[in-house]
């Protein structure tokens, strides 16, 4: 059965487990030219040996599982770079039509222009995405009323947020494919491409 599965390359027989498991049993050119030289009766032989005569006259034993092995793997593996990047595609559109989102931009803008009012960077009409990351690195003063209300600009825009448009605060409802795609490893997924 094992034989004829690997001869019709039978899916059900080669599986990917199945290959991964026939790769590592496969008999040696010597193990084959012993089981060849036996001349009694087959049905006396150890379970071992019956297979590698059964397997032994199957041209190109390995090459043909190795072939089986990399077909499989390389529908897995264009599945899975197909289905991360369609997260990825539906997060960016996520992100870009987020009315939202927009808002809480809108609001990070008007705090850093209010912020920043007396130096260069006031008055500025955007601000790099990297920004939003400095949010909650921007802290509160020790002598500031602010302090406990919202001990970082984060805690802040939340808070104005929530007093002005309780709504935005609710992104994962226009959001909600941008948490699976920001777990998704980019570098992971040019090298899953490079190596198809």
């Amino acid at each position: 059965q094992v034989r004829d599965g690997i001869v019709s390359i039978s899916p059900e027989v080669l599986t990917p487990e199945n290959i991964d498991i026939l790769l590592q049993i496969i008999p040696t050119e010597s193990e084959i030219e012993l089981v060849k030289s036996f001349n009694g009766d087959p049905a006396s032989l150890p379970e071992g040996e019956k297979f590698i005569k059964s397997v032994a006259s199957i041209p190109r034993l390995k090459m043909r599982l190795e072939s089986v092995s990399f077909q499989n793997r390389f529908l897995e593996n264009v599945v899975e770079i197909e289905t991360n990047l369609k997260c990825i595609s539906q997060a960016i559109d996520d992100v870009m039509t987020s009315e939202k989102f927009k808002k809480v931009l809108e609001a990070v803008l008007v705090i850093g222009n209010f912020v920043n009012k007396n130096t260069f960077r006031g008055g500025a009409y955007g601000f790099e995405m990297s920004s939003l990351l400095k949010l909650r690195d921007i802290k509160a003063s020790e002598n500031s009323n602010l302090k406990n209300w919202a001990p970082t600009m984060l805690h802040y825009l939340a808070r104005r947020l929530q007093e002005t448009d309780e709504k935005v605060l609710d992104l994962q409802s226009e959001l909600p494919t941008v948490g699976p795609a920001s777990r998704i490893s980019i570098e992971g997924l040019l090298q899953a491409v490079q190596d198809l």
